[in-house]
């Protein structure tokens, strides 16, 4: 095994190791001087052979808590994955992760630990999927962990399972029904912030996210269709800013057809922007912008135009529409549950209803957003009743 050796060059010091080969067979020597003494040169010289050791990935210490590895691991994940995907990392990883196991060493984390912590989410009347998420994202540190750092030689996050009894779903979905989509629209008239997302989520069953981000190009008056390949992003630099950023998986990308009734009201919509002289653009990075028609359009900005704007111009708040929609008991994605439920009862395929609603496989479509209505019970029992019982038990 390769040693830290130290070395006094003039009047200072030197660290020296080896690092295996070079292609040619050579040995290769890794040596940086300048330290005052040789204790100095030494405890450089181990932190350096343990970053070599480790794939030169800043670990620099042969034991670590899993808090330290944990925001090692996130820094070097950044990178691969959507803002609003690390940031949802992030907090699982502060808030579930580090309470209960960051004091912990990598190297003593064993699976009982980890069962205990999943029992204690389970406790804290969190979801089967959530929790399930906070053992996936704990699971993936872990394997970096194992490889390329080679700091353990398994991951004890394999053994550990998801309390069987967690609750599937802690927020109750809704399905709203006509007259409590006609209430929304009419406490929330045409020129609300919250009107057209409503209106858009209800006939479509868009992500708000992506109603957000619709813009006027988007929408064929004369195909009567939307074409949906962008949303609205929220990202924290100093302070809040909007970008338009592409859907959030391939499978989002698509052209839904449309009801004349949304598109009466979207047309209602155009005409009230016209009427204002709003006018909105984003920048080569997606952040977007709002002027007044007595404004000059920068020239290094691109003219967008979105469906969902204030009165003077500004992106529709996530914030303002989930704080609306909740104070009538609801969330956004009780539109895309109502969506999904009138798709079923038309007796639409689920292919065909999954790629509507923008998911990559029918069975997500199935077992997460459809629910019994009353008029598909009804239907249920009709066609019973028209079943002759006698040939049912006969075949």
């Amino acid at each position: 095994m390769a040693t830290v050796r130290t070395r006094k060059r003039g009047k200072t010091y030197s660290y020296i190791f080896e690092a295996g080969k070079t292609a040619s067979g050579k040995r290769k020597v890794v040596e940086k001087g300048g330290f005052a003494s040789a204790d100095e040169a030494y405890t450089a010289g181990i932190e350096a052979f343990t970053d070599y050791k480790h794939g030169n990935i800043g670990i620099t210490s042969e034991k670590m808590t899993l808090k330290d590895f944990m925001q090692l691991w996130l820094e070097r994940v950044k990178q691969d994955l959507r803002n609003n995907t690390y940031a949802g990392y992030a907090n699982i990883v502060n808030a579930r992760i580090m309470p209960r196991l960051g004091n912990i060493l990598i190297q003593e984390l064993r699976p009982a630990q980890i069962d205990s912590w999943l029992q204690e989410l389970y406790a804290d009347g969190l979801s089967k999927g959530y929790i399930t998420k906070c053992r996936t994202i704990l699971r993936m540190a872990m394997d970096y962990a194992v490889y390329p750092c080679e700091m353990i030689n398994s991951n004890p996050c394999h053994y550990a399972k998801v309390p069987k009894n967690a609750p599937t779903n802690v927020i109750k979905r809704h399905i709203v029904e006509e007259p409590q989509f006609e209430q929304l629209v009419t406490d929330y008239p045409l020129g609300d912030t919250a009107h057209i997302p409503i209106y858009l989520m209800y006939h479509t069953g868009m992500r708000l996210g992506e109603s957000l981000g619709l813009i006027w190009s988007d929408i064929d008056f004369k195909e009567k269709s939307i074409t949906i390949n962008r949303q609205l992003v929220y990202e924290k630099q100093g302070h809040f800013v909007c970008r338009i950023a592409t859907t959030k998986t391939e499978q989002s990308k698509r052209k839904i057809f449309v009801s004349d009734e949304l598109l009466a009201e979207l047309q209602k919509e155009k005409d009230r922007q016209r009427s204002l002289h709003i006018i909105n653009a984003m920048d080569s990075g997606g952040y977007v912008y709002s002027f007044s028609d007595t404004l000059e359009i920068n020239p290094d900005l691109t003219e967008i135009n979105l469906v969902c704007v204030s009165d003077i111009g500004r992106v529709v708040c996530r914030q303002t529409v989930i704080y609306k929609l909740r104070n009538k008991g609801l969330n956004s994605h009780s539109f895309r549950h109502t969506q999904a439920t009138k798709l079923a009862s038309a007796g639409v395929q689920p292919v065909t209803a999954a790629r509507r609603l923008g998911h990559s496989k029918p069975d997500v479509t199935l077992n997460i957003y459809t629910h019994d209505s009353e008029d598909m019970q009804k239907s249920a029992a009709s066609s019973l009743e028209n079943n002759e019982w006698d040939t049912f038990f006969s075949s």
